[in-house]
C-alpha cells in the first residue's frame, strides 16, 4: 500500500501520518442499504 501512496504524496506529508486504514469498496447491496437509511432519516 505504501508504494501506491508514496507515488501520490510527498515524503514530508507521509512522515506526518501515524496510522493508515484500508477500506474495501462497498458492494451494491451496502450502498442501497446506506441510501435507504439516509432517506428514512431525511423523511423524519
Amino acid at each position: 500500500m505504501m508504494d501506491v501512496v508514496s507515488k501520490h504524496f510527498r515524503p514530508e506529508f507521509l512522515n506526518r501520518v501515524d496510522e493508515s486504514v484500508v477500506f474495501h469498496p462497498l458492494g451494491q447491496e451496502h450502498i442501497k442499504s446506506i441510501a435507504s437509511i439516509q432517506l428514512e432519516r431525511l423523511a423524519k
